[in-house]
């Protein structure tokens, strides 16, 4: 899902820059995006991984 949200915000800050008045968020707000997108995919990883180690051990 984190990919998903990732490529919103890479169109997102494609139209910042391509259409001069377009009520998206700005660099700041596509920023700021990009870093939950990321903290969000780590906690995935960290979840599957967790899961797949317990299943291992099974």
């Amino acid at each position: 899902m984190s990919g998903c949200a990732a490529l919103n915000e890479v169109i997102e800050f494609t139209v910042t820059l391509l259409v001069p008045k377009n009520n998206v968020g700005g660099y700041v707000n596509t920023a700021l995006d990009l870093v939950y997108d990321l903290v969000g995919a780590i906690i995935a990883a960290l979840v599957i991984r967790r899961t797949d180690h317990r299943r291992a051990l099974k």
